[in-house]
């Protein structure tokens, strides 16, 4: 039996989140936030630096990076923090 690793099942499970809370900001009424679709979904540990850090976005906006153990949280505090970082994605790209 292969083993999965914490990042690809954290990749599991917040993908579907990502994708929601994208799909909202991008049909969001009366705005044009298409370029919000080319945000790029990445996992990444390092981000995971300091307790409170579990997310960041590049200042170009194109990249999301989660870090795994954010999977382990509530989903309002999931939902929370990529909304947030969707902000900032906004912020960046527009």
């Amino acid at each position: 039996m292969a083993r999965v690793s914490k990042t690809e099942v954290a990749a599991v499970v917040l993908r579907p989140y990502f994708d929601a809370v994208r799909d909202v900001f991008a049909a969001y009424p009366d705005q044009d936030l298409k370029r919000v679709m080319r945000v790029k979904f990445i996992i990444d540990p390092a981000i995971h630096d300091k307790p409170r850090h579990m997310a960041a976005t590049t200042e170009d906006g194109l990249r999301m990076h989660l870090a795994p153990n954010l999977a382990d949280k509530d989903e309002d505090v999931v939902v929370a923090i990529i909304s947030h970082e969707f902000g900032h994605a906004v912020d960046f790209l527009y």
